[in-house]
């Protein structure tokens, strides 16, 4: 009876539920109100975030070289070729001790690497390695605890809440006076900062880490395994700076502005909400 049905909706003091008769004033409200959008919540700007070197749970690979002088090119050539087997990468005599010819000094003339001079572009990390120029490779290091990383002969360079690149500019300016033209590569190879945490009833939990390109939600929720519920059952719910929105993941794949860049810190979480309408009574027919 409706009558039952209307006194379940109140127990005590508290109301549980109205009972609200559906016309066409109801459904006019529902639409006016204001639907949830990531893109009017979190999105300041259509870039993607910059990622910045962190203390904890950042290791970096350096990797530093061409025309450095004789003596600090073989003295970081030992220190790079601590843990490795004699002769990977490194020529060595019987002694273990660096052989072969120094490179040639290459005179401070200031010009950058061209397309036009393909021996000047600059070589990832395991391509200078194995170059034949003197150059090294620092081994992977953690940010330590007060921001620094450790570079020979450049002493403690600050690195956290910096760029790469920065970094970079940084340890070549340290080894200015030691090396001619130095040039460095720094690379983040390990992060937990810059990275979105996934989790849900309908996805496998996973940590992903940005890439400096930029990631977008549904790029991450991918990476993380996808939703495995329907889409039109799967809310997403983000949460970043203290700040909890939640839209449809059908909003998110449907509506490419929705569809915004992942930052460092964000949490991810997909939830399984099918979407049900519960209807009482009989709606009686007036014979015409």
């Amino acid at each position: 009876m409706a009558s039952e049905v209307a006194a379940q909706g109140q127990t005590g003091n508290e109301v549980l539920f109205d009972v609200v008769p559906v016309d066409e004033h109801v459904v006019a409200t529902l639409l006016a109100q204001p639907k949830e959008s990531f893109h009017a919540r979190f999105e300041k700007n259509a870039n993607p975030p910059e990622l910045k070197i962190a203390v904890f749970g950042d290791h970096l690979g350096e990797c530093g070289w061409r025309a450095l002088c004789p003596g600090v090119a073989a003295a970081l050539s030992r220190f790079a070729a601590v843990g490795r087997a004699p002769g990977a990468g490194i020529p060595t005599d019987r002694a273990g001790a660096p052989s072969g010819p120094p490179a040639e000094a290459t005179p401070p003339s200031g010009r950058r690497p061209s397309a036009a001079n393909p021996a000047e572009q600059p070589l990832s990390i395991e391509a200078a390695a194995a170059s034949s120029r003197e150059g090294t490779t620092i081994p992977n290091q953690q940010v330590a605890s007060d921001g620094t990383i450790t570079v020979p002969y450049a002493g403690q360079v600050p690195a956290a809440g910096r760029m790469p690149a920065e970094v970079q500019q940084t340890i070549e300016v340290l080894l200015a006076s030691k090396a001619l033209e130095p040039q460095a590569l720094v690379i983040v190879k390990k992060t937990a900062a810059n990275a979105v945490t996934v989790a849900g009833e309908t996805v496998g939990g996973a940590r992903v880490a940005l890439s400096p390109a930029g990631d977008r939600l549904l790029q991450v929720i991918a990476a993380a395994g996808g939703a495995q519920a329907p889409v039109h059952e799967t809310f997403v719910r983000l949460s970043r700076n203290g700040v909890t929105a939640t839209i449809p993941l059908e909003t998110l794949v449907a509506d490419p502005a929705e569809d915004i860049y992942a930052e460092p810190g964000d949490i991810l979480t997909l939830v399984r909400a099918p979407q049900t309408v519960t209807v009482f009574g009989l709606r009686a027919e007036t014979p015409r």
